[in-house]
This record gives C-alpha cells, sequence and structure tokens, in this order.
C-alpha cells in the first residue's frame, strides 16, 4: 500500500467518525441521540387573561422573518394565531406573556436565531406546571403538543396532537411534573425552517419546560470536526512541511 494511500485511508477513518449530525455528550451517532446531555430551559410565564399558544419556531421560516416588531405573525405561514417563543414578551389586553430562559448562558433571542441554520430534535419534554404566584397546578397537562411541517409549495401539514394528560400519573398528579419520552410515543418533534412545534399555556399559570435535545445538524461544527481531523493527519503524516516557513514571498 502507498503512502498516499495510507495518509487516505487514515483521513478517511478520522473523518467518518462522525457524520453531518452534531450531538454532545461525546455521541457519535442517532443512536445515541437520548444521551446528548443537552437542552434548553425555558419559564412561561402566562399573566394575560387568556389561553396562549407558544410556538417553538426558529426566528426564520421558510426565509421569511418570523416576527414584526415584536409582533406574533405566524399566520403568514399558514400556522393558526399564537406566539413564537424567541420574542421573550408578549403583551395581550395589557396583561404580559413572558419566556425566559432556566439555563445560564441561554438567550431566546440568540436560540430563535440559531434555529434557523440548525436543525434540532427534541427526543423528550419535561415541565412542572403552577399558578403565576407559585402554587402548584396541572390544568396545563390537560393541552397538547403539536408538530407542524411547512412548506414552500403547500400548506402546513398539522400532526396529531399529542395529549398531555395521556402520560400524566398518580405520581405526577401529586409532584406536578410531567415527563414524556417522544421518541417512545413515536412523536416527530423537530425544529427547523420547516418544522413547527406548538403548546398551550392557561391563563394564570407559569410552566417550566425542559426540551432534552438529541440530534441536530450545525454545519460549523461539522466544519470544525472536517479541519481537526484533516490537520491531524497532516501534522503527523507531513511533519516537515509548513504553511509559513515554505521558502516564498
Amino acid at each position: 500500500m502507498s503512502n498516499i494511500q495510507v495518509v487516505a485511508r487514515e483521513l478517511a477513518a478520522k473523518t467518518a467518525k462522525q457524520g453531518l449530525l452534531s450531538f454532545g455528550n461525546g455521541i457519535t451517532n442517532i443512536i445515541g441521540a437520548r444521551h446528548t446531555n443537552k437542552n434548553i430551559r425555558l419559564r412561561v410565564t402566562n399573566g394575560t387573561d387568556n389561553l396562549q399558544t407558544v410556538y417553538l419556531i426558529p426566528s426564520e421560516v421558510l426565509g421569511t422573518p418570523a416576527s414584526n416588531a415584536g409582533a406574533p405573525d405566524v399566520t403568514k405561514f399558514g400556522l393558526p394565531a399564537g406566539v413564537p417563543f424567541f420574542l421573550g414578551t408578549f403583551t395581550d389586553g395589557g396583561k404580559d406573556l413572558t419566556i425566559v430562559p432556566l439555563n445560564l448562558g441561554q438567550n431566546v433571542g440568540i436560540i430563535g436565531n440559531a434555529l434557523k441554520q440548525e436543525p434540532t430534535q427534541v427526543v423528550a419534554i419535561s415541565m412542572k406546571s403552577f399558578t403565576t404566584g407559585g402554587l402548584p397546578e396541572n390544568t396545563n397537562y390537560g393541552n397538547s403538543l403539536t408538530h407542524y411541517k411547512l412548506s414552500h409549495l403547500e400548506e402546513p401539514k398539522r400532526s396529531t396532537p399529542l395529549n398531555l394528560d395521556a402520560f400524566q400519573t398518580s405520581r405526577d398528579v401529586s409532584t406536578e411534573i410531567l415527563k414524556i419520552d417522544l421518541i417512545k410515543n413515536k412523536f416527530a418533534a423537530v425544529i427547523s425552517q420547516n418544522d413547527a412545534l406548538a403548546f398551550q399555556i392557561n391563563a394564570g399559570t407559569k410552566m417550566d419546560i425542559t426540551l432534552h435535545l438529541g440530534a441536530r445538524m450545525s454545519m460549523p461544527e461539522y466544519f470544525y470536526r472536517q479541519v481537526e481531523a484533516g490537520s491531524e493527519v497532516v501534522a503527523n503524516n507531513f511533519p516537515g512541511e509548513s504553511a509559513v516557513d515554505c521558502g516564498c514571498r
């Protein structure tokens, strides 16, 4: 086997360890999507007098901004009226719906921007429901989670809603905590330019929601992995070469 073949094989082995998808926690393929240890945690407080629908959606959908000066305008994509999560604050009748991140280093506006170029899988969802005064309550578990498939060629397609109360147990009632494995329940929970997730929050309540993340398609992370692997192969196999000490001017 020639040196060129040896180097090519080594490069192929290093760059093939992980494909286009990103995960976290050392996971390198979709089989380990449940164990990435990556999540987005949000506190959604509905101080308005009306039930509100919140969309987990990128700040741009099908290439078009999903908000206009802070006003929810998801209906132009064929979606029912609702509030994109990345707005942070929405006023209805003089009262506010607020959405704030609970993880350090996370910002709803930045997450909304990242999701427009980084399709993301949600593998599970955990939630706690309270009154706005902080008392445990469970009426929000009577609502649902819905996935919408968007297209520039046809009307949005709505999934069969995942009714949250179907997963409530006696333990959930006592602790006011609800956890759902979306993979086990064959629910396609993807957020991307072509995918949106919607949930409802009742008036006078707040919910702490954790989105447990699986696969992500991050081109910057893929680019870094490829460059890192290639640089390692070059350094190991061509130690005499230099990008700066080439004797040229």
